[in-house]
């Protein structure tokens, strides 16, 4: 017999009330070819697609998942300082203080519930502070966390984000996709204040532009060393290993 999230799975697929012997198979075989059901509903249509579903059945389920992922964000409307981004602000304006740059991590789960306190990934200059993707992520996947939030302090006094900060975000969005952890905001406090990118109009649509080819690519063939390769391979690792204790 199958369980309840494989059975309404396979509705989705068959796109009917009650699913065909077909379509409960098909449920099966995706989830176990994913690992888990929270791992179909972070993938992409493409990743679906991969997994075996055809690609109006993979659109569809990928569109059941966006609607929920969309009604949960949706607790915290673009538009609006959301309660979260205001609190987190509350949190940490100490940064403001600082006279270099800092950047954290803040890791949630799927209620967007913080697992671990604010972690600092990298610190900087006056003017700059390095970060690579992987330093961001890696310790978000050690927590498993689902969405995770970027906030780091300008000591000129101004929260404007700069291109460094707009390229900065992008990057962070996209790699968040290919690992699973996805970027939910990135918040620069300085003079008093922050600045939710998310919530900025013209920024917002970063969230919603599709990965490049040439992105992935460089994600995935990086050169030797502490790279993003070996960090996308770690992130596997990590994920396989907490998907197994939660079976346990």
């Amino acid at each position: 017999m199958p369980n309840d999230s494989e059975f309404h799975l396979a509705r989705l697929l068959a796109n009917r009330t009650l699913p065909s012997p077909r379509s409960l198979r098909a449920a099966r075989a995706v989830v176990k070819s994913m690992g888990s059901l929270r791992e179909v509903a972070r993938a992409s249509e493409a990743e679906l697609t991969r997994a075996g579903l055809s690609p109006p059945a993979a659109s569809r389920v990928h569109a059941a998942f966006s609607l929920v992922r969309f009604g949960l964000e949706g607790r915290f409307p673009r538009g609006s300082r959301h309660t979260y981004a205001q609190q987190t602000f509350e949190r940490l304006r100490h940064l403001e203080l600082e006279k270099g740059e800092s950047f954290y991590a803040v890791p949630l789960n799927v209620g967007f519930q913080e697992l671990a306190e604010p972690i600092l990934v990298s610190k900087g200059t006056t003017a700059v502070c390095p970060l690579r993707p992987s330093d961001f992520f890696s310790p978000m996947v050690r927590l498993n966390a689902t969405y995770a939030v970027a906030v780091h302090n300008h000591p000129t006094g101004r929260s404007d984000p700069s291109d460094d900060d707009i390229f900065l975000t992008q990057r962070l969005i996209w790699a968040g996709d290919i690992v699973g952890v996805h970027l939910f905001d990135h918040l620069i406090i300085s003079g008093g204040s922050f600045t939710s990118l998310r919530e900025t109009e013209w920024l917002c649509e970063l969230w919603d532009r599709p990965i490049p080819d040439e992105f992935v690519r460089m994600f995935v063939d990086a050169p030797p060393g502490p790279t993003e390769r070996e960090f996308a391979d770690k992130t596997a690792r990590l994920r396989c290993t907490s998907v197994k204790a939660a079976e346990a």
